[in-house]
């Protein structure tokens, strides 16, 4: 007689479920599941694959570590031998954290969801019914086992047609487990989900004052690598263990809580405590791979810009851009206020030069006329070196750059500017500039507030009409009459990218602590100076490549205002690519797509678990993670 897989699934379910209800506590009604896809068969040369997934609550990567290294978790350490493993997993690599706090419920949600979009922070969010992967194995015929010692856990996931008594201690998920791997046949997936490590952090906090995990923490740690010693054990003594084909998956969820001191945070995801988890992955087939950090090295500044250039010759050019307009005239004025003092203004951006030497070149300008009105950022050439230079109206190199002797304008740069009142009381009637290059000081000028309105409208011209631009000034044939520009041709290439300005004078620790950073509107609010960022055009994004604008990306900016620059003057699809290692550069992780990636995230549990027992992962389950590739003993 024929008997149907689904009836056979059924079957194995009810026979698992009697067994353990005599050794266990009573558990909720099995019911039989639909079928919603057709998933493709494993094609192991194994009879079957099965998964043992052992999460431990709040069990931070760095506590795992330390019970390793004094001797308290020998089953752990004795696993790593058939591993992929890591003690600087990731409980969430996303920037989706409300207010940046890690928790347990979402430590657990990231987990079973399989992604980081769901909002979900505090226990009171999660709900029966959530659809998780587990729910989405049941619906593809898998036969499926939870024991879990947190009721709410239980709660959240459960499924009908899955088996799941009730246990309520660490203990109790321990002998269910046990007790399962006494069957001649059992699930394909067996999760014990354990909250000792949890409970020892809540009591006696996760963390001393140093940061480094308590002993209750890494004793609670050793309790259960002694539960994963015997389900390890008992898992090896069945009788067919080797043709299941086990894949054992121990991880936790997140790091547990820790007291920062105020104003203190985390310099990346990989250094955030909370978000600091433990994932091995063993089958006895496996050769022990370790994942570690992979470190700010590993970060590359990855830009897409447009080329700048400029030629009077050439009033049309094709092969490059050469000037871009701000709509908004009022945006980058210098003012003044009633008792003739300027207003704080800091400008900073990245750049870069296809030559170390050759002709001068105008960067940023808000003048309509140069040397006349306004002001202009410009690169200076001088006895074979390139300086930068900032000019206000009729005052031709206010301040200037120093140091340029050993400066490679071929690799990227950041270059600081600020303006301030003197806070000198011997100044107080001054204006003091400061040039940065790479956040290190490298000039300081006082002058006059006087002399600097006088300059700043020379001859009772004004730059109120001018935009701010990049590449050039409002009366093109300027550049080409004035002894600063003259003479500039097509011959290099300019590249200009993250261009800032504020309404404060920045700090010079600030200055130095953020000079490099890239793609600050990731990183909005946590970024220190987002709201006093007046301007932000990153102007090396991909996704913006080839377009005439280049977008305001900074927190007040309406996207129906005219606080875009478009390139108005050039080619408008002469783009640059490339990926620099420059030392002055500092690209944040999160324009890194992959930074946080290096290592095992929670998310990656689900699609781990797909492969191993040869189910597909559909498209619309936002699905985040990826399956790693494991290496292999060769016999």
């Amino acid at each position: 007689m024929k008997v149907s897989t689904k009836k056979i699934t059924k079957l194995v379910r009810t026979g698992i479920m009697m067994v353990l209800l005599m050794g266990i506590t009573a558990c909720n009604d099995v019911m039989e599941d639909s079928l919603r896809y057709d998933y493709q068969e494993s094609v192991s040369h194994y009879d079957s694959g099965h998964v043992l997934l052992v999460v431990m609550d709040a069990a931070p990567g760095r506590a795992v570590q330390a019970a390793r290294n004094a001797h308290k978790a020998p089953n752990l350490k004795s696993m790593i031998a058939h591993a992929l493993y890591t003690d600087y997993g990731l409980g969430d690599g996303s920037s989706n954290i409300a207010d940046g706090k890690m928790t347990n419920a979402r430590g657990w949600a990231n987990l079973m969801i399989g992604n980081t979009t769901h909002n979900i922070k505090t226990d009171e969010e999660l709900v029966a019914g959530t659809e998780s992967f587990v729910s989405r194995l049941v619906d593809a015929k898998s036969i499926v086992s939870m024991y879990a010692a947190d009721k709410k856990f239980r709660q959240t996931f459960a499924v009908d047609g899955m088996i799941m008594p009730e246990t309520d201690t660490d203990e109790a998920v321990k002998n269910g487990v046990l007790e399962e791997l006494k069957l001649p046949d059992t699930s394909d997936l067996i999760i014990a989900e354990f909250c000792g490590v949890r409970g020892a952090g809540r009591d006696n906090n996760f963390y001393d004052e140093n940061g480094t995990p308590t002993n209750e923490v890494i004793n609670a740690v050793g309790v259960l690598d002694g539960y994963i010693g015997e389900m390890w054990n008992a898992l090896k003594k069945r009788p067919n263990f080797t043709n299941e084909n086990w894949l054992i998956i121990i991880t936790s969820n997140y790091g547990g809580n820790i007291k920062l001191s105020e104003g203190e945070s985390p310099a990346d995801h990989y250094e955030d405590a909370t978000r600091n988890t433990f994932t091995l992955m063993y089958n006895e087939r496996l050769v022990s791979q370790v994942q570690v950090t992979p470190g700010s090295t590993a970060l590359a500044y990855s830009v897409v810009t447009p080329v700048w250039s400029y030629d009077n010759r050439y009033p049309k050019p094709t092969a490059y851009a050469e000037s871009a307009r701000l709509g908004n005239t009022d945006f980058g004025e210098l003012k003044f206020n009633d008792k003739g003092e300027i207003e704080p203004m800091t400008i900073q951006f990245f750049l870069r030069s296809t030559r170390q030497n050759s002709s001068k070149y105008v960067i940023l300008s808000k003048s309509t006329d140069m040397q006349r009105n306004g002001w202009m950022i410009y690169f200076n050439q001088d006895n074979g070196n390139r300086r930068i230079c900032f000019t206000v109206g009729s005052k031709r190199g206010a301040i200037q750059t120093k140091g340029e002797e050993n400066w490679d304008w071929s690799q990227w740069h950041v270059v600081t500017l600020t303006l301030e009142p003197d806070p000198d009381p011997k100044n107080k009637s001054k204006t003091l500039m400061k040039f940065y290059f790479d956040g290190e000081p490298c000039n300081t000028v006082s002058q006059k507030n006087s002399d600097m309105k006088k300059w700043y409208s020379s001859n009772g011209t004004s730059s109120a009409e001018a935009p701010l631009r990049i590449g050039g000034s409002e009366n093109r044939d300027s550049q080409n009459s004035q002894s600063n520009t003259k003479g500039q041709k097509a011959d290099n290439y300019i590249f200009i990218t993250n261009v800032q300005f504020y309404n404060v004078a920045l700090p010079a620790g600030d200055i130095k602590l953020y000079a490099g950073k890239n793609q600050l509107h990731l990183l909005k609010e946590s970024y220190k100076y987002w709201n006093e960022m007046t301007g932000y055009w990153p102007c090396d994004l991909e996704d913006d490549q080839l377009e005439p604008i280049l977008k305001n990306y900074a927190k007040n900016n309406d996207e129906n205002t005219t606080d875009d620059f478009e390139i108005d003057r050039g080619a408008i699809n002469a783009w640059f690519s490339d990926s620099s290692s420059a030392a002055g550069i500092h690209p944040i992780p999160e324009s890194d797509k992959t930074y946080y990636c290096k290592t095992f995230n929670t998310v990656d549990v689900s699609c781990q678990i797909f492969m191993w027992l040869g189910k597909h992962v559909k498209w619309d389950w936002n699905m985040e993670g990826k399956a790693w590739k494991f290496a292999y003993e060769e016999f």
